[in-house]
């Protein structure tokens, strides 16, 4: 079995590969989508949105956790173990491809707008469930043994390989099918990549002992994945089948450029689980683990997703076209709410690592029931921007519900949480008013003003006066966890274990 320093310098190596990732991953994203936004219109989003949910639920169903309760259990994987999870993978698979292509019809009945060839988009789409299941087990297996770097460079290439095919079709005028046929072929290059990785063909066969086994905890976490799942993907799907593809697409726009920079939660909750589920004899390296995770990801999240918050009225119309310009206050919406995701999500990593699954059930339950009714209410009541209010009062009342049902665990420094979140809002604020307010009164009656020039000083403003009011306030109110975040670049750099102190606990 590994020991501590192994764990620590494997999850080093993991982070970094991962952080790597995660920079190169979010730059073919944005690039990627300024190019889309561009050349396609909202409907082709809005109908890509809709048909990616129905395959985001069958993706969510998975295994059935098998491959999670390979990562979580103490003991290394037996070869009988692989065979059966490798088999069971592969005939779940084929059953969800043979449903979805049966039902597929019934996609005309989900919403107004939807075209006739969605029913062809989702079957061919549905395909790409067979290339995730071959890649499942060699990730899950990598993941265990913290190898991020062999799945880093294959999501890398996965991401490459989508928006270079979508941006070739959408260039073609091939409109949503470019989404479709570049998410299959995204699929198609990650399962050879990784399996090429981890050569290691398990046997084929099912073991009744070891499945049953397996899925006693696995069925548990992935029950929360697919709840999850309908909590975080279903905004662009309930927004179309209210008001149409249009709507939908603006929806999916703002979720996903939201989502851009918020999505490096899944980066640490990926290294956190297996960590965790090794740290399970150690609660106070545990409890410091989470601590950290949290802090750090605050750190960096609040004052992304502030910014971008600050800076999108100005920035949405010159980078992306005036056509998204009913997105930018959903997208602001959601950018506020996805720092209220991540600690929630690190805390039911935790109950799981801990073989708590009732209770990291209970904590995907409570806060997808919160999220979808608060988002339905604000849809019914407001349209397209009060389905994203409702997503943002559902994200804070879900991380209430999460540390009320976890509040078995150690505490956590949340004063230094609400610090860093404190301190982003403030600097968003400035942000914004430097918008309207300092760039309003340079531009008024000026009429040799572009809008290219109007947008690229509003954004030197804004971001300016951001910048200024994040730095200060983050000095004032959240120095312990600066002074982490300075002791783990200086650990990352040099090699050691870990920084020798934790943040002061508030």
């Amino acid at each position: 079995m590994s020991g501590p320093d192994d764990l620590a310098r494997r999850g080093s190596r993991a982070a970094l590969a991962l952080a790597g990732r995660s920079i190169a991953l979010r730059l073919l994203t944005f690039g990627g989508t300024i190019v889309l936004a561009r050349l396609l219109d909202p409907t082709d989003f809005g109908t890509y949105g809709m048909i990616a949910f129905v395959i985001a639920i069958w993706t969510a169903v998975g295994d059935f956790g098998l491959g999670a309760a390979l990562v979580q259990q103490a003991a290394p994987p037996t070869r009988i173990q692989l065979g059966t999870v490798w088999t069971a993978q592969q005939g779940i698979a084929l059953a969800a491809v043979a449903a979805v292509w049966l039902l597929a019809p019934a996609l005309g009945l989900l919403g107004p707008n939807m075209p006739a060839e969605g029913v062809w988009m989702l079957r061919v789409l549905a395909v790409g469930l067979l290339f995730s299941s071959l890649r499942a087990l060699p990730a899950v297996m990598m993941e265990r043994e913290l190898r991020f770097g062999p799945l880093a460079a294959a999501e890398v290439l996965q991401q490459a390989t989508f928006y270079g095919v979508a941006i070739g079709l959408a260039c073609g005028h091939a409109g949503a099918w470019s989404f479709v046929v570049g998410g299959l072929a995204q699929l198609a290059v990650g399962a050879l990549v990784v399996n090429l990785a981890w050569p290691h063909l398990p046997r084929v066969g099912l073991d009744r002992a070891a499945l049953a086994e397996l899925f006693g905890f696995g069925v548990a976490y992935q029950a929360s994945t697919v709840i999850l799942t309908i909590r975080d993907a279903p905004l662009p799907f309930l927004v179309g089948v209210s008001t149409g593809t249009v709507s939908a697409g603006l929806m999916q726009f703002a979720l996903r450029i939201a989502m851009t920079i918020a999505t490096i939660d899944e980066m640490v909750a990926r290294i956190a689980f297996p960590a965790f589920s090794r740290l399970q004899s150690d609660p106070a390296r545990r409890t410091r683990a989470l601590e950290t995770a949290v802090l750090m990801s605050a750190l960096v999240l609040a004052p992304a997703q502030m910014w971008l918050a600050a800076l999108a009225p100005a920035a949405v119309p010159f980078v992306f076209g005036v056509q998204w310009q009913e997105a930018i206050l959903p997208l602001q919406l959601l950018c506020v709410a996805t720092l209220f995701r991540f600690p929630a999500r690190y805390l039911r990593q935790l109950e799981f690592a801990q073989g708590a699954t009732r209770r990291g059930l209970a904590m995907s339950i409570g806060t997808t029931a919160l999220t979808l009714v608060c988002s339905i209410a604000g849809l019914s009541i407001l349209g397209l921007s009060g389905a994203a209010l409702g997503f943002l009062v559902g994200s804070v009342a879900g991380l209430g519900i999460s540390i009320r049902l976890a509040e078995g665990a150690p505490g956590l420094a949340w004063k230094g949480y609400w610090s860093i979140i404190g301190t982003g809002a403030a600097a968003g604020l400035a942000g914004v008013a430097a918008l309207d307010g300092i760039v309003g009164a340079l531009f008024s009656g000026s009429s040799s003003a572009t809008n290219a020039e109007s947008a690229i000083v509003a954004g030197a403003l804004a971001t300016s006066a951001f910048s200024l009011v994040c730095l200060v306030g983050l000095f004032v109110t959240s120095r312990p966890a600066l002074r982490l975040a300075w002791q783990l670049a200086r650990a990352s750099g040099s090699g050691s274990e870990r920084p020798s102190e934790a943040p002061n606990r508030g």
